[in-house]
């Protein structure tokens, strides 16, 4: 905490227990699971939405609901929060903007004959 007391006495920095809009078009939701806190950032303009997913889904290749990272902290809960989150991913067609993955950074996730998928953005 100590490093970051000098941004919270100059108010550049604000701790946020909840979903909240930062500014207009930009917000957090917490998602839980990895942390007890951590959270996705969800950016929204001319009627899109793309969703920096951090380390709820920090590939592509944790796209099964089932596939969380082994030092989640709360892996039930980084579980249902998934399980939720991909299903209005899907259906609101959000960009997801991968974290940790080295070759999509970006792209939709998709879901075809029962299997989901990422479309990457080029």
């Amino acid at each position: 905490l100590e490093n970051y007391k000098p941004l919270a006495d100059h108010n550049v920095l604000q701790f946020v227990d909840e979903d909240r809009t930062i500014m207009p078009g930009v917000r957090v939701r917490r998602t839980g699971g990895h942390t007890m806190h951590h959270q996705m950032v969800l950016i929204e303009s001319a009627g899109k939405t793309a969703v920096f997913v951090a380390d709820l889904l920090p590939t592509a290749a944790h796209l099964p609901e089932v596939w969380v990272m082994g030092y989640d902290l709360f892996p039930l809960d980084t579980l249902n929060f998934k399980r939720a989150f991909l299903r209005e991913a899907i259906e609101r067609e959000y960009l997801i903007i991968f974290e940790h993955d080295p070759t999509i950074a970006a792209g939709y996730i998709r879901e075809r004959d029962g299997k989901r998928y990422v479309e990457p953005v080029a």
